[in-house]
């Protein structure tokens, strides 16, 4: 017991090896804090460039309005605006373009494209350009993986 008791002041005062424990703890977190911030910032850039691919559809049939009915290229154009990885690959995950034109009367609201209105009512034509995007985490836990979808509209009058 007296050697016990002897040697057990020396480690009390000894500071050596205090630095590795206390980084030992702290290391965890800051990668953590780390990858959170990786993640979060590769979310919000796939969120923006879903949005930016819908306002360029948008842009393009405000400046090229679809002939006949034709969309192809209001949604080729959309596609571009989009990385090439989202465009082709898996289709569970690659973005999905819809383009659509809607019209209403200016009083008696939404109607059949090609349906007059009222007397004294002006038709009005709305492009539509939807974009949808499945995004998948980069950090995957274990159990819990979670996958969401950034959607975005963008919708312009035509006429």
């Amino acid at each position: 017991m007296g050697l016990l008791h002897k040697n057990a002041g020396r480690f009390s005062v000894s500071d050596q090896g205090a630095i590795a424990v206390e980084f030992g703890l702290i290391f965890p977190v800051i990668l953590v804090m780390l990858l959170g911030i990786v993640e979060a910032s590769a979310a919000i850039s796939a969120n923006l460039q879903v949005q930016g691919a819908a306002r360029t559809g948008a842009h393009f049939g405000l400046v090229k309005p679809p002939v006949q009915g034709d969309m192809s290229p209001i949604i080729s154009a959309t596609r571009a605006a989009l990385p090439a990885g989202w465009v082709s690959g898996n289709t569970d995950t690659a973005a999905k373009v819809a383009v659509s034109i809607t019209c209403e009367c200016e009083l008696t609201g939404p109607v059949v494209c090609g349906t007059p209105c009222a007397a004294g009512e002006q038709s009005l034509s709305y492009l539509n350009v939807d974009v949808s995007k499945v995004y998948t985490p980069i950090v995957a836990l274990r159990y819990f993986s979670p996958t969401f979808e950034f959607k975005n509209s963008s919708q312009v009058r035509l006429k």
